[in-house]
């Protein structure tokens, strides 16, 4: 945020989505299993891999 402003990017559209998402949090937390990087050795709490990482 404070680089934004010393290079004046102000976005007032953005002010007010940070403000929507601080009033409504989410509901829920995505799993890991929809961004799930590769490289990493799988736990067996993940059954199927829905988003993997691209090397």
């Amino acid at each position: 945020m404070t680089d934004d402003r010393t290079n004046k990017l102000d976005s007032t559209f953005e002010s007010h989505l940070n403000k929507y998402f601080f009033i409504n949090k989410p509901a829920r937390v995505l799993s890991p299993e929809y961004n799930w990087d590769p490289r990493f050795k799988t736990p067996p709490e993940i059954k199927h891999i829905k988003i993997a990482w691209r090397p």
